[in-house]
C-alpha cells in the first residue's frame, strides 16, 4: 500500500514538473536570436524598398519637369521670324500705365541665364507669339515713325479689330558687331479709319490705326516718343500678329523655367510683372543648358542649319559674334538650333547612412550634367536638417532642335 502510494506521488510531481532553468536560458537566446534577425531583415527590406520607391519618385519628376519644358520650346520663336531674319532683339510696349524700355523686354527664342561656372543651377526662358497667323508677317506699305500714325499693312487678313494685338518689326539681314538693332514695339490693332478722312469709322482695307476708343487701346500709348526714336520703313518693316489682348493677354506668351529652392517653377513672364508661378515639379535641385550653335550664317538662306558647336549662355564660345552668349545679337540668336538640358532630381527620402551615427553617405560625388559638364552645385540644399548626401540624385538629359528656327532657315 505504501509502495503504490508512493507510485502516485512520483506520478503526480513529474507531471506538474516544467522546463528548467537551462532549458528557458536556452529559449530565451533562440528567440532573441530570431528578433534579432527579423529586425535586420526588416531594415534591410525597408531600406531597399525607400530607395526603390525614392528612384520612382525621382524619375517622374525628372520625367514631368523635361516633358513640361519640351512643350514650350517646341513652339519657341513662333511669329518672332520674318523672312529678313530675326524680328528684333528686344521690344518697346506700353501696358497697365507704363512703357518698358527695351532692355527690360527682351526677346529670343530661347534665352539662358547662366547659373555660374560653378555650376549653379541656370534659368530658361521661351517666348513665342500665340496667334496662328504670327509665322506669316505682314509687310508695311508706308514708313511708321510716330506712335500715333497709321499703320498701313499690305495683307491684314486675319487680324481680329479690337482684339489682336501686333509687333512692328524693322530687322536687319546681318546685325553683326556693332550694328544698332531696331527693337520691335506692340501695339493693338484697331482697324480704324482715321477721323480726318471722309471715310466712315469702319474697316479700312490695309490700314490700322491707333484708336484710344479700342478696347486694346490700354496697349497704346499715348506718348510720341513711345518708339525711342526707332522708325519702322516701308517695305524692309513687317507686322506680326500676336494673338489676343483681350482680357489681360499679352499677346505672346513668355515663359519661365527656374529652380526655386527644391522644385522646378513656371513663371508667367508676358507682362511687365511676373506673375502666375506655378511648381511644375518637386525635388528639382539644379537645371543646366547649353545652347547648340550653327556656323556663322553668311546670308539668309546660306547657313547651315546642323549645330556644330555647344556653349554655356556666358563668356565667348563657338566664334560668338557678340563676344558673349549672355546677351547674343540678332545674328547670333538666329545660330542658335537646339537647346541641351540637364535636369537634376533627387530621392524624396533621406537616405540612412552605412554607419549609424556617421555622416550621410547615400551620395558622396556631386553628379555632373553630361560628359565634359560642370559638377552640379547641391550646397544651394545643403542645411542643417537637409544634407545633400542623405539624398540620392539622377540626371536626365535631353536635346530638343528649335524647329521654328530651322524652318525659318536664317
Amino acid at each position: 500500500m505504501a509502495n503504490r502510494t508512493g507510485y502516485k506521488w512520483m506520478q503526480m510531481r513529474g507531471a506538474a514538473s516544467g522546463f528548467s532553468l537551462v532549458e528557458i536560458m536556452v529559449g530565451m537566446v533562440v528567440g532573441l536570436i530570431t528578433i534579432i534577425v527579423i529586425m535586420q531583415s526588416f531594415a534591410a527590406f525597408e531600406g531597399q524598398k525607400r530607395t526603390t520607391s525614392s528612384g520612382s519618385d525621382t524619375q517622374e519628376n525628372g520625367l514631368i519637369a523635361l516633358q513640361a519644358i519640351e512643350g514650350d520650346a517646341r513652339t519657341a520663336g513662333y511669329g518672332l521670324l520674318t523672312p529678313k531674319g530675326l524680328a528684333c532683339t528686344s521690344m518697346n510696349y506700353y501696358e497697365e500705365g507704363v512703357t518698358a524700355v527695351p532692355a527690360s523686354a527682351p526677346v529670343a527664342p530661347v534665352a539662358v541665364v547662366d547659373g555660374g561656372a560653378a555650376g549653379g543651377s541656370d534659368t530658361l526662358v521661351f517666348t513665342a507669339a500665340t496667334s496662328p497667323i504670327a509665322g506669316m508677317p505682314s509687310k508695311l506699305n508706308a514708313d511708321m515713325q510716330t506712335a500715333q500714325a497709321d499703320v498701313y499693312i499690305d495683307n491684314s487678313v486675319g487680324f481680329n479689330v479690337d482684339r489682336d494685338l501686333y509687333l512692328v518689326a524693322a530687322p536687319i539681314l546681318s546685325p553683326g558687331v556693332g550694328a544698332v538693332e531696331t527693337p520691335c514695339s506692340r501695339m493693338g490693332y484697331t482697324e480704324r479709319c482715321p477721323a480726318d478722312t471722309a471715310l466712315p469709322e469702319v474697316a479700312c482695307p490695309g490700314k490700322a490705326f491707333l484708336s484710344a476708343s479700342s478696347p486694346v487701346a490700354v496697349y497704346n500709348s499715348s506718348d510720341p516718343n513711345f518708339f525711342q526714336a526707332a522708325t519702322y520703313p516701308a517695305n524692309s518693316g513687317f507686322v506680326i500678329n500676336l494673338g489676343s489682348g483681350l482680357n489681360g493677354a499679352a499677346g505672346f506668351a513668355r515663359a519661365q523655367y527656374s529652380v526655386v529652392n527644391t522644385d522646378l517653377v513656371a513663371t508667367d513672364m508676358s507682362h511687365m510683372v511676373a506673375r502666375n508661378s506655378v511648381v511644375l515639379s518637386g525635388n528639382i535641385v539644379n537645371m543646366q543648358v547649353q545652347y547648340g550653335v550653327a556656323p556663322i550664317n553668311p546670308q539668309p538662306g546660306a547657313s547651315s542649319q546642323a549645330v556644330n558647336c555647344w556653349t554655356d549662355a556666358r563668356g565667348n564660345a563657338c566664334n560668338s559674334g557678340s563676344g558673349n552668349w549672355a546677351a547674343p545679337n540678332a545674328s547670333d540668336i538666329m545660330r542658335i538650333k537646339a537647346i541641351r538640358i540637364a535636369i537634376v532630381a533627387r530621392s524624396s527620402l533621406r537616405e540612412r547612412p552605412a554607419t549609424p551615427g556617421a555622416a550621410c553617405d547615400a551620395t558622396t560625388v556631386a553628379p555632373i550634367s553630361w560628359a565634359g559638364g560642370p559638377t552640379i552645385d547641391l550646397t544651394p540644399n545643403d542645411t542643417a536638417t537637409d544634407q545633400w548626401q542623405c539624398h540620392r540624385y539622377r540626371v536626365y538629359q535631353t536635346i530638343i532642335p528649335l524647329r521654328n528656327v530651322i524652318w525659318a532657315n536664317i
